[in-house]
């Protein structure tokens, strides 16, 4: 009697084993694996799945539909999941969920607010070809491997506000129309943005880069803020459409030139932004740049000799590489500055308009010549035809008498 009972017990240990084989997948309390449908169909969900799962066994919601809100949080995928050609019609929140194998959302729809807020991503993430029509934030996530969002496209900002990347960052031949965040992330090695469009601002600012960054063909759109970031990394420019504003400001370390000489610019000129920046880390012929100023903080403001000190500098660079007209150009600006600054507003008039700071050559001379006589002419005329004038009206001895 006792062996056959302990032949039954180990025969339902056995058997548990078995279904636990055969179904892998282990919910919290909280979660009807019925009102899922994943064993059946994966295909459509049209109520709001809120959802806190482990998952123990490749899950695979390839276009699949969710008409509802879609909520993984803190959920676990402990292999590979896929779900690509997913349409995401309202709200898709995979907030601190576990991604342990690569996790696959290529040609995936996002309507509405998508949220990896601290999620994180163990294995590969792809994202290729998506497109988020509202915001799409991945704040705080941890991407330990690589992660693509080559060709996306989105409609609204997508925030990357101090996610930590220590694989490759993909997003080659993306539409980016809208602000895109990087700040205080860590951009361990590198990123490639190779061939995209960016129609807003790209903010780097305050992050940690390394590696290579490669903006190669790339359409920058805005602004380019790389403010307070280590730049521990090489940019490649070559052939970008730089933006209207690029800030290089409070950088104290840089470990490899920044050639700004190879792009290509979209308005007569870019402005620069270089206060506290090891400006012989910058190769750029100012002829196409413009300097400016702003602390971006209401407690610092930026002193006079300091701006002089940017000027003073970025004109040794322009002669150390050449650029003559560059040179130059940086010289009537520091001089209007210093007449302004000083308050010789007429002086800065006649040297800008008539001196030309100095640089008067030929052409200014005889344009200026021709003015004079132009002028010199027209009064002359003025004058005889007052004269002409006057003389008409003027009675004389004889009509006076008669």
């Amino acid at each position: 009697m006792y062996l056959r009972t302990t032949f039954l017990f180990i025969m339902l240990c056995i058997s548990s084993l078995v279904v636990a084989q055969q179904y892998p997948i282990q919910y919290y309390p909280d979660v009807d694996c019925e009102e899922l449908n994943l064993v059946n169909d994966t295909s459509k969900f049209d109520k709001d799945k809120i959802l806190s799962c482990s998952f123990y066994s490749n899950i695979d919601f390839s276009s699949g539909e969710f008409s509802g809100k879609a909520g993984f949080i803190e959920s676990i995928f402990n292999t590979e999941t896929s779900f690509s050609e997913c349409s995401f019609l309202e709200e898709a929140n995979f907030t601190e969920t576990i991604f342990l194998g690569n996790v696959n959302f290529t040609n995936s729809l996002f309507k509405k607010k998508t949220m990896f807020y601290r999620t994180n991503f163990n294995n590969d993430a792809i994202f290729d070809n998506a497109h988020f029509d509202s915001v799409a934030i991945f704040v705080s996530a941890l991407i330990k491997e690589n992660i693509s969002f080559d060709s996306v496209s989105t409609n609204d900002k997508l925030n990357f506000l101090s996610a930590y990347i220590d694989g490759n960052f993909s997003m080659q031949y993306a539409h980016i129309n809208s602000d895109i965040y990087f700040s205080e992330a860590k951009l361990l090695h590198g990123a490639n943005f190779n061939k995209s469009s960016f129609t807003s601002n790209i903010y780097l600012n305050n992050a940690q880069i390394k590696g290579h960054v490669d903006f190669q063909e790339a359409i920058l759109g805005n602004t380019l803020d790389f403010r307070r970031s280590a730049l521990n990394a090489s940019l490649n420019f070559e052939n970008a459409t730089l933006p209207d504003t690029l800030l290089f400001s409070y950088i104290d370390h840089i470990d490899h030139t920044i050639d700004l000489t190879l792009a290509k610019k979209k308005s007569d000129d870019i402005y620069i932004e270089l206060t506290n920046f090891p400006i012989e880390k910058i190769k750029l012929d100012y002829t196409n740049y413009k300097l400016f100023f702003n602390s971006f903080d209401e407690d610092i403001s930026i002193s006079d000799s300091s701006k002089i000190s940017v000027y003073s500098r970025l004109m040794d660079n322009q002669k150390q590489n050449g650029f003559t007209d560059g040179y130059e150009k940086l010289d009537r600006e520091l001089q209007e500055f210093n007449y302004i600054a000083n308050g010789h507003h007429f002086a800065n008039w006649v040297q800008k308009n008539v001196l030309d700071y100095g640089y008067m050559r030929l052409e200014i001379i005889l344009r200026n010549l021709l003015l004079f006589v132009f002028l010199l002419l027209v009064a002359v005329l003025i004058f005889r035809r007052q004269r002409l004038h006057k003389a008409s009206v003027t009675p004389t001895p004889e009509t006076t008498t008669r």
